[in-house]
C-alpha cells in the first residue's frame, strides 16, 4: 500500500474517533468502538495501519527473562543480534522469535548504560533484520508506529518533543507513602541505592540524619540536599525494631525521575524504572508498559525511526532514536573487540 493511501486512512480513521469522542462528550450515549487507554487509539485506525506491522513485525522479538517476558527487542543483523532495552535484563535471557516455537537461549554481548540500551546474541540464521534509518528526522506532530510481534500495531501515537539528559541529582529510589509514625516505602527500584542498602518494602523511615521525617516533603527535601556518592544515614522501623541504614546516594538513581504518588501510579500505571538521561530521543503521546518497551516505532512511509525506550509518564514514552541506536551498537561491538 503506497504511504499516501496509508496516510489517508489513518487520518480518516483519527477524524472519525475524535468525532465521536465529541458526541460522547455531548450526550450520555454508550460509545459504539472498542475502549482503550488512550481514546484515539482504537482498534479501527491500528488497524489502518496493519500494513506497516506486516512489514515489520518479523524483525522483532519477545525478550525473557525468569520466564517472564521483561520487553521486545529488535533484531539488527540475521546472524543473530538484537537490542533491547538493558535494565530490564536480569539473570538468564531467552528470546522468543516469530514463528518458532521454542525460545532460545540468548547471551549478553553488551551494554550502552546511558542509553539504557543491550545488544543480546543467539544462535540463529536467516533472521529478518530491521533497518533503522539514522539519517531520517521525524517532524514534530509527525504520526509513528509501534510495532511488535502482533498482526496489527499495538499503538500509535503523535511526536512531541525531544527529551534531553538531566543533570544528575541523587535519588534514593524508592516510592513513598505517608503514614503514622514516619515515611513507609512502598517500592524498592532495582539496583537502586536503596536496594544496595537493604532497604525492604514496609520499612518505615523514622528520621534522616537525625532529623524527624513525618511528611512526604521532608523525606525528599533531605534526599536533595545531599550529592550523589555521599552517605545518608536512615533510622527504620522493622518489624517493631528500629536499626540504623546507611544508603550511598547514586549518580544513575537521577535516570529514574521523580517518584510517583501511590495514587498517581494506580491511575498511570507501572512507569519505567530507568526513564531519564538518554542522549537523544523521540518523545511520543503512545500509552506503553515498561515490558512493551524495546520496540521499534515506524513512521507512515514505513521507515524504523526509533526504539521505544521508557514509559516516562502517563501519555509520555520516549524512544531512542535510529542516530543513537545504530551508534550504540557500533560502540557496544567495538569494546568487545
Amino acid at each position: 500500500m503506497k504511504a499516501s493511501r496509508l496516510i489517508a486512512f489513518a487520518l480518516v480513521a483519527v477524524v472519525l474517533t475524535l468525532t465521536l469522542d465529541a458526541q460522547d462528550r455531548r450526550t450520555s450515549r454508550r460509545r459504539s468502538y472498542p475502549k482503550s487507554p488512550h481514546s484515539h487509539n482504537t482498534q479501527e485506525v491500528r488497524k489502518a495501519l496493519k500494513p506497516l506491522a506486516d512489514r515489520h513485525r518479523t524483525a522483532v522479538v519477545g525478550v525473557f527473562c525468569a520466564d517472564k517476558r521483561v520487553a521486545f527487542g529488535v533484531v539488527v543483523d540475521a546472524k543473530g543480534g538484537i537490542v533491547t532495552k538493558a535494565s530490564e535484563l536480569e539473570g538468564a535471557i531467552e528470546v522468543e522469535v516469530l514463528g518458532r516455537k521454542k525460545r532460545v537461549a540468548a547471551t549478553l554481548v553488551g551494554t550502552d548504560e546511558p542509553n539504557d540500551l543491550a545488544l543480546l546474541k543467539i544462535e540463529a540464521k536467516n533472521l529478518t533484520p530491521a533497518k533503522f534509518r539514522a539519517n531520517n528526522r521525524v517532524r514534530m506532530g509527525s504520526i509513528v508506529t509501534t510495532i511488535t510481534q502482533d498482526p496489527v500495531p499495538i499503538a500509535f501515537g503523535v511526536m512531541s518533543v525531544g527529551r534531553h539528559p538531566r543533570k544528575p541529582r541523587p535519588l534514593l529510589g524508592v516510592q513513598i507513602n505517608k503514614v503514622s509514625g514516619g515515611i513507609r516505602l512502598m517500592r524498592i527500584t532495582r539496583r537502586s541505592a536503596a536496594a544496595d542498602a537493604g532497604l525492604r518494602v514496609g520499612d518505615v523511615v523514622v528520621a534522616i540524619d537525625g532529623k524527624r521525617m513525618e511528611e512526604d516533603a521532608e523525606f525528599r527535601a533531605a534526599i536533595v540536599e545531599h550529592e550523589y556518592g555521599e552517605d545518608m544515614k536512615l533510622r527504620v522501623l522493622r518489624d517493631g525494631k528500629k536499626i540504623e541504614v546507611i544508603a550511598r546516594l547514586k549518580k544513575d538513581a537521577d535516570r529514574h525521575g521523580p517518584i510517583s504518588s501511590q495514587e498517581r501510579s494506580r491511575l498511570w500505571g507501572p512507569l519505567s524504572d530507568v526513564r531519564l538521561g538518554f542522549e537523544e530521543v523521540i518523545q511520543h503521546d503512545t500509552v506503553l508498559t515498561p515490558e512493551q518497551c524495546g520496540s521499534p516505532i515506524v513512521d507512515l512511509d514505513g521507515r524504523v525511526v526509533g526504539l521505544n525506550i521508557a514509559r516516562i509518564g502517563r501519555f509520555e514514552t520516549v524512544a531512542l532514536t535510529a542516530k543513537i541506536v545504530l551508534a550504540s551498537i557500533k560502540k557496544i561491538r567495538s569494546n568487545i573487540k
